[in-house]
């Protein structure tokens, strides 16, 4: 009686006519990775997470369906701290991923170390670090961790921004598994409707040994909410883990990435005010891949030492198919851009928990070699405007190769003095960089060596109370295409942060309560020198804020509260210019307000969340120009608010179904991209409801 009520009151709510549903994710085991630099104070107890001497957030799999999110873009918004802008420029799609932290620069995640299950996600660590390929999808994680501070002696390079890192659903404890599939509808006649599917399947078994088998699948097709949107995405990855001894295991993975997609044009300020969410061209268009694997061997003997030896390998490819103007009877060049890289790493890392020198210690050892390889092209077709390019014959007039052999060692020492950790470290990278011109036999290189030494105090004041503070430098290495291609005298340095942070975790009953306040220091950064046509190191930053999250079980205050939960998140980040003529103008494409607000409730088979994300204005460019420029480049972007609202129905056994609403006030707003030729106004989803279906076996 219940689960029929339950599919009558799912088609009220979305005036649909439904059948059959999906489930919560409780039955397969899950896993948490640790992310701090010891193993030995593993995630597998919640308290050891809650005692992590830095600035943590999360997005769990409950956090997640909460949300409504549909992609992992929105599911970085819940994490105070990080934003995402909607999907602009050349990443104009599920394949690209945008995200800024504590004011940085959002634009291919440039200045975050961003993880998939502890290995890099980028191409090229070094050589590219951007997610201009970004070879996960949504349906392969199980979460999402992220470090604001505190974690550059155990990751790096580019880990000014912190680490973010994937976790994707674990092997199953026992045979079973996940389908997951989502339809998505926009409901607004102004973006014209459109259909985007998404299925997900988990799959796998560990026998009583301990070894184990998972097959996951991930696949994203269909249109967005503008014309020239479509998307094909496939996510294959093969899981496996063999027990050898009790102590002593072999995992790893087997992963496979194809995406392909067409691009929007950006719009001009006339062209946003007759539709917002039109395009401006029919010819641009991406295609990027990823073959990985990754092997691990762990021995964790008596539980006083830890060994492990991690080895990966990844081959990318990516291309790009450009117009040099946003309308296509403007445009005068096309540009195809394919680029390789080959990335090989291997780091072994030992732990091990001592009384040495009679003092409570857990020291970490670690060492870290990455070899890339890159080829980068660029095929011009050059034609008079309004002409179809694919009439002109392509000319190369770009061909270069890069290298990196990067060497990584690190060390820190976690003391313990009752309810006090001190956990001094270092990391020091050494690092060979090199970019040939194949065109002119030109060779660049550039060669440096950064110590980070960072320091961790936590403090347990309480059972509830923990207060933690840290201070470390982090650093973002020179990327082969900043080096120049020609004869010219021009010396570059890898840019330097040093960040200062203190922070507070209360847990208590139902409560949970974090607050951190920070700053940074963003020197020596690389940026382009438009007279000389070379990079140089000219920028600096300074980065402050404070970040803070509440959750609260309402159960906890009244019995007749039960299945009534709150949570909130807030940051101010205050991220400036520190040189120059425009110093103290805000940093392009950054709020300094932002947070999310969410209530469930959940009664029976059913759970009703309302979620809700905004954000404040920011600017384009650091001149912060106020007054909307023509093109739609420049001109400050105004703020905006967005609610969700979904509803769950557990339909039959480990089933459930949910609908769902995103943008339930149909808001209009909008991002600017700037920065090249695709630059212009990009309008953010309007009203799109969803279906999904969930089921566990």
């Amino acid at each position: 009686m219940a689960r029929s009520l339950c599919i009558t009151g799912l088609a009220a709510f979305l005036g649909l006519t439904v059948e059959a549903g999906a489930a919560p994710d409780d039955a397969i085991a899950l896993e948490a990775i640790d992310v701090s630099a010891s193993p030995l104070a593993t995630a597998q107890a919640p308290l050891a997470a809650r005692a992590y001497a830095g600035s943590l957030g999360e997005a769990d799999q409950a956090a997640i369906q909460a949300s409504g999110a549909r992609n992992i873009t929105e599911a970085l918004r819940l994490i105070p701290g990080v934003q995402a802008p909607p999907p602009n420029g050349t990443g104009s799609g599920d394949f690209a991923q945008n995200i800024g932290i504590r004011g940085l620069t959002a634009r291919f995640s440039g200045y975050a170390t961003v993880l998939l299950d502890g290995i890099p996600l980028s191409s090229a660590p070094y050589l590219q670090p951007e997610l201009s390929l970004a070879p996960v999808s949504f349906g392969m994680l199980e979460r999402i961790d992220v470090i604001k501070s505190g974690a550059a002696v155990r990751y790096g390079p580019q880990n000014v921004g912190g680490v973010i890192n994937y976790v994707t659903w674990p092997i199953p404890k026992e045979f079973g598994g996940l389908v997951r599939l989502r339809g998505n509808l926009n409901g607004s006649e102004q973006a014209r409707g459109f259909l985007n599917g998404q299925a997900d399947l988990v799959v796998g078994a560990t026998n009583p040994e301990g070894s184990g088998l998972a097959l996951l699948y991930s696949g994203n097709h269909g249109p967005s909410f503008r014309p020239r949107t479509n998307q094909d995405i496939d996510d294959a990855m093969l899981k496996y883990r063999v027990q050898l001894t009790p102590e002593s295991y072999v995992d790893g993975r087997v992963h496979g990435y194809n995406a392909t997609a067409d691009l929007p044009g950006p719009l001009d300020r006339a062209g946003y005010a007759r539709d917002p969410y039109g395009s401006t061209n029919g010819f641009q268009t991406y295609q990027g891949s990823r073959i990985e694997g990754v092997t691990r061997y762990v021995n964790e003997f008596d539980g006083t030492k830890y060994f492990e030896t991690t080895l990966f390998d990844t081959s990318s490819r990516r291309t790009f198919g450009l117009s040099n103007r946003s309308r296509d009877a403007a445009a005068t060049v096309y540009d195809v851009t394919p680029r390789s890289y080959n990335t090989f790493g291997i780091e072994p890392r030992f732990s091990v928990r001592t009384d040495l020198l009679g003092l409570n210690q857990e020291i970490s050892l670690g060492y870290r070699y990455v070899r890339e390889d890159a080829e980068e092209r660029r095929l011009r077709r050059s034609f008079r405007a309004g002409a179809n390019p694919f009439l002109v014959r392509p000319a190369l007039n770009r061909d270069s190769s890069g290298a990196t052999d990067a060497h990584a060692a690190y060390l820190d020492d976690k003391f313990t003095f009752g309810t006090l950790t001190i956990t001094p470290g270092i990391r020091v990278e050494d690092v060979t960089t090199s970019r040939r011109n194949n065109q002119t036999g030109f060779r660049a290189e550039e060669h440096y060596t950064v110590p980070l030494p960072s320091l961790r105090v936590g403090f347990q004041a309480t059972p509830a109370l923990f207060l933690y503070g840290n201070v470390g430098r982090s650093f973002g290495a020179v990327g082969f295409l900043q080096l120049p291609a020609s004869a010219i005298d021009q010396h570059i340095d890898p840019e330097i942060a040093t960040t200062a942070e203190v922070g507070a975790r209360y847990t208590i009953g139902g409560l949970a309560a974090d607050v951190a306040v920070f700053q940074f220091n963003f020197d020596n950064q690389i940026v382009f020198d438009t007279l000389q046509g070379v990079y140089t190191n000219v920028g600096r930053t300074l980065h402050r804020g404070v970040e803070t999250s509440l959750r609260y079980d309402l159960a906890a205050l009244d019995p007749a509260l039960a299945g009534l939960s709150a949570y909130a998140t807030y940051a101010y980040i205050d991220a400036t210019v520190d040189a120059g003529p425009i110093k103290g103008n805000d940093l392009r494409l950054y709020s300094r307000h932002s947070g999310t607000v969410g209530v469930s409730y959940a009664t029976g088979p059913w759970q009703l969340d309302w979620f809700g994300y905004a954000q404040s204005g920011q600017f384009a460019d650091e001149a912060n120009t106020a007054a909307p420029s023509a093109d739609g480049k420049l001109g400050r972007i105004p703020g905006w608010t967005i609610w969700n609202a979904r509803l769950t129905c557990e339909v039959a056994p480990l089933t459930t179904l949910t609908v769902g609403v995103q943008n339930v006030l149909d808001k209009r707003y909008y991002t600017r991209a700037s920065l090249d030729d695709n630059g212009g106004i990009y309008a953010g989803p309007p009203r799109t409801a969803y279906v999904e279906l969930r089921t566990r076996f």
